[in-house]
């Protein structure tokens, strides 16, 4: 699947002009690196207005396709969440071009869509990151007033740089290591079927899912397995 361009309008959000603007229905990450570095490092979605010079972030729906790790991510960036493309479809298009061995994705916003980059890129699972992320924030959720919103932060420069931030009444973040990975890989991972082998929405909704329909992980060691996770990130507040 190549990169395909299409240009677009957009008004901008600074003087109201509205100007034409390239951007991409699907991006290789193979073919056009240079573009997939510009969406790991936040760039993607940069546009300047020719009018009053003002660069704002303006998202847009678009694929993206990893070759290298066999990968295909769809941002549906409606303000609704209403997805443009049938799961069921993009699902089954990996049969019909011949793509064995591809895992699809779906989300909703740009922070997810290279949330979800910057793990493939360094080969981990988002399942087990999306349920830590989950145990993590629900451990804090005293401290903000609700549930934030939490997102992995891979540096594209160097992965072992990872934090997760927490978005809500207040913003934090903590760091994230190989340790509290593999932890969660230990525990978690035995209990992936095809079920969530397929999921497409890999989301905080998922991870409600799955913890309620695989109990047997959280069943007697529940309480110590959710304190084990949490407790690595007590100490270690960035701020």
């Amino acid at each position: 699947m190549s990169t395909f361009p299409e240009t677009r309008w957009f008004k901008c959000e600074h003087c109201g002009e509205q100007f034409p603007v390239t951007t991409w229905v699907t991006l290789n990450s193979r073919l056009t690196p240079e573009l997939y570095q510009d969406l790991l490092h936040g760039r993607l979605f940069n546009v300047t207005c020719p009018s009053c010079g003002v660069q704002q972030n303006r998202p847009y729906t678009m694929l993206l396709h990893d070759m290298t790790n066999k990968v295909l991510i769809h941002l549906d960036y409606f303000e609704l969440g209403v997805f443009s493309v049938n799961p069921v479809t993009l699902l089954d298009m990996s049969h019909e071009v011949g793509m064995p061995g591809y895992r699809f994705r779906i989300v909703s916003e740009p922070e997810e869509l290279i949330e979800k980059a910057m793990i493939f890129k360094a080969g981990l699972d988002d399942r087990v990151i999306q349920i830590i992320k989950d145990i993590t924030s629900q451990h804090y959720s005293d401290e903000f007033d609700s549930i934030p919103k939490t997102y992995l932060h891979i540096d594209p420069d160097d992965s072992s740089n990872m934090r997760i931030l927490f978005r809500g009444s207040v913003e934090k973040e903590c760091v994230f290591t190989n340790e509290m990975y593999e932890l969660g890989v230990s525990i978690f991972s035995p209990y992936f079927d095809d079920t969530y082998e397929d999921s497409l929405e890999v989301d905080r909704e998922w991870s409600v899912r799955f913890q309620r329909g695989r109990g047997s992980c959280f069943s007697e060691d529940a309480g110590a397995n959710k304190r084990k996770v949490a407790h690595l990130f007590l100490p270690k507040y960035i701020n």
